[in-house]
């Protein structure tokens, strides 16, 4: 429940107002919506959000196996029962397999949840439809409710571009009657689709199908670490190539649960005529034709062990044809969709071979559903922290640089600058050419006090790609602290000229102009990051302080409630909500939010200063000594709380009898 976002802080920070119904993934952009009203960014709503859709879709899976055994059996035998239990089990897996953990827990991509949500909803009222025709009644209800959640679909995740494809198969070979009339309930499928996924431009038909940024952003954009090495394909049939290992990579992982992470080390096929593209192609023809002659020719069980076989080849083709997404080769959720076919057909597998010995068979099925979900509760476990994650991820896939850069950021923001240094150092290792490496390199040296190893860094990583702003808005930032105002002017500048919507270079120009005395732009600056970027805390908090500054303590109020709305836990708000409070004399209150800065950053200095100073006003001089302290083991060369301190200590030496 509370797994930090991963690769998902951006996407979600950006749905703060009521999406268009032009967006591509408006459905999933309201849902983020929905839950920010509700938590904002406090992840437990969102991973409540996406437990209860991955539920649904379990009890919609187990609908519409119903539904078939509705076709294919007679209810008032004993194979009606079984396949009820058969149901059951295929949707019991589906719940529990750890394959499922990423379009669950990886927050962003809900949109993988809510579109199977969404098709298996067609899908069901669909086969409601074709079932109530028997009897001739609310027929028009059920088709036009497929018809609603097919248009719910298309709104969710392009890859139910599919689901017109599916509901034929189903038609052609679940139910009778004449060709023509079975085409005209599913042609509406295939005109109702492309409407709202297919983008017709002045080159001919694109089908989208864009994905949330899977860029990181832990400190940067990683990508280009990815982009210069053999993990990305070059064309559409690279891309195709590869995707025969990736589909085989996914059935092994249904079977084989083990070494599943983020992100994989999956390295592109250039030819067909590599030996693995030619096995894994063999395979999977050997596999769809088997599940083709099944679904048509076979009876019972076996059709439907030939459509879940075919469910997974329609479902997968999307995101692992010749339509490259995203330049990722490999991502778990992507099979989400798919493995519902893959369940339905080990399934029907497991009760045919023993199907004289159901004890057993449910024996096993609860043996295999008790595994599989301890199991996902490991693996979810590796999710706690981004540190155990990307830890995970490097272990298993030590040759990607891109765990390595997340692994080091992290690193970074805990302080464990060496370990920071050596995942950094991993990752240029293994990409030599990767900006985003030398700039978070930079980041580290600085921080260390390492001007001239900072320095460095900074350059080689703007000289490697002159479109990336961060090390720019860096070497400014270093300037700014040691002083150097005019050089730190002109670095920022430089990054608004690469990307004036830089949020980082407005906040630090706005920063550095509050530093010279230049109220107007500073105020200036973090007000046009409040309109671009509305959900990132700094400037609502900077501009607190000006206006506190001031005396505006009003504006300066608002402000501060609005940073508590977008981040509860930020430090620096309650360090600024005491400083108005004490101004008023309201010296409790004051000491409340600075004792609350603290409690959300120890290493608040500033909270410290102010809470001592408090102290000292309420005669509380041990208090104040203990935060002075505290400051001195920080920064020992802080002459003004050595001052205090000393002050202090004469003070109690001299009521000493």
């Amino acid at each position: 429940m509370n797994c930090p976002f991963i690769f998902d802080d951006d996407a979600i920070r950006k749905v703060t107002s009521l999406p268009t119904l032009l967006d591509p993934r408006f459905l999933v952009n309201l849902s983020f919506l929905f839950n920010y009203k509700l938590n904002y960014l406090g992840v437990k709503g969102y991973h409540v959000f996406n437990i209860i859709i991955h539920v649904i879709n379990g009890l919609l899976i187990y609908y519409v196996i119903s539904l078939i055994s509705k076709i294919e059996a007679n209810e008032k035998n004993n194979s009606y029962y079984h396949y009820e239990t058969l149901a059951f089990f295929a949707a019991l897996i589906f719940v529990a397999h750890p394959m499922e953990l990423f379009a669950v827990t990886y927050v962003v991509q809900r949109a993988a949840s809510m579109a199977a949500m969404f098709y298996l909803l067609t899908l069901i009222f669909y086969i409601k439809f074709r079932i109530a025709q028997s009897t001739a009644l609310g027929t028009k209800k059920f088709y036009l409710l497929s018809l609603l959640f097919t248009l719910m679909a298309s709104k969710t995740k392009e890859i139910t571009i599919t689901l017109p494809v599916m509901l034929t198969i189903f038609e052609f070979v679940f139910f009778d009657g004449s060709i023509k009339k079975r085409l005209t309930y599913v042609i509406p499928f295939f005109l109702l689709i492309p409407l709202t996924i297919i983008q017709i431009n002045a080159v001919g038909v694109d089908v989208i199908f864009s994905e949330p940024q899977s860029k990181i952003y832990v400190q940067h954009s990683a990508t280009g670490a990815a982009a210069k090495s053999p993990l990305i394909a070059s064309n559409r049939w690279e891309y195709l190539f590869t995707q025969f290992k990736v589909i085989t990579t996914y059935l092994r992982m249904f079977f084989y649960p083990h070494n599943l992470t983020l992100i994989h080390y999956f390295t592109v096929s250039r030819t067909f005529f590599e030996l693995k593209v030619v096995l894994a192609f063999i395979l999977l023809l050997m596999l769809f034709a088997f599940g083709t002659y099944l679904l048509f020719i076979g009876k019972k069980r076996s059709k439907l062990f030939g459509f879940g076989l075919i469910w997974f080849f329609v479902a997968i083709s999307p995101q692992s044809s010749i339509v490259p997404i995203q330049g990722w080769m490999i991502f778990e959720y992507r099979a989400y969709l798919a493995s519902i076919g893959i369940y339905i057909s080990v399934i029907v597998t497991v009760f045919g071979l023993l199907k004289n010995h159901y004890r057993i068979v449910y024996m096993l099925m609860l043996s295999l559903s008790i595994l599989l979900t301890i199991l996902t509760y490991n693996n979810n476990k590796i999710w706690a922290t981004e540190i155990s994650l990307w830890e995970r991820n490097v272990k298993v896939e030590p040759l990607h640089p891109v765990p390595h850069i997340n692994l080091g950021s992290c690193y970074f923001a805990a302080k464990r600058y060496d370990d920071a240094i050596a995942q950094f150092k991993q990752a240029i290792a293994l990409t030599p050419n990767t900006a985003e490496a030398y700039n978070d390199l930079g980041l580290v040296y600085e921080r260390k006090g390492l001007f001239n190893e900072a320095l460095e860094k900074f350059k080689y990583a703007m000289s490697l790609d002159s479109s990336y702003a961060s090390p720019v808005v860096n070497l400014g930032m270093m300037y700014m602290n040691r002083g150097m105002n005019e050089q730190a002017l002109a670095e920022f500048k430089a990054a608004l000229v690469i990307n004036r919507s830089n949020p980082g270079a407005h906040i630090n120009l706005g920063t550095l102009y509050a530093k010279m005395g230049q109220r107007e732009k500073a105020t200036e600056e973090f007000k046009r990051v409040t309109v671009t970027n509305p959900n990132i805390v700094e400037p609502y908090v900077n501009l607190a302080a000006l206006y506190a500054e001031q005396g505006l303590s009003a504006l300066a109020e608002d402000n501060l409630k609005k940073a508590m709305k977008i981040d509860p836990s930020f430090s620096e708000t309650y360090n600024i909500m005491g400083t108005i409070y004490e101004e008023r004399g309201a010296f409790n209150e004051a000491s409340a939010n600075y004792q609350k800065a603290i409690s959300y950053n120890k290493d608040n200095i500033n909270a410290r200063r102010n809470l001592a100073v408090i102290y000292l006003k309420q005669g509380l001089l041990s208090d104040a000594a203990g935060q002075y302290r505290y400051i001195l083991s920080a920064v020992p060369d802080d002459a003004e709380a050595r001052g205090a301190l000393l002050t202090i200590e004469r003070q109690q030496n001299y009521r000493r009898p």
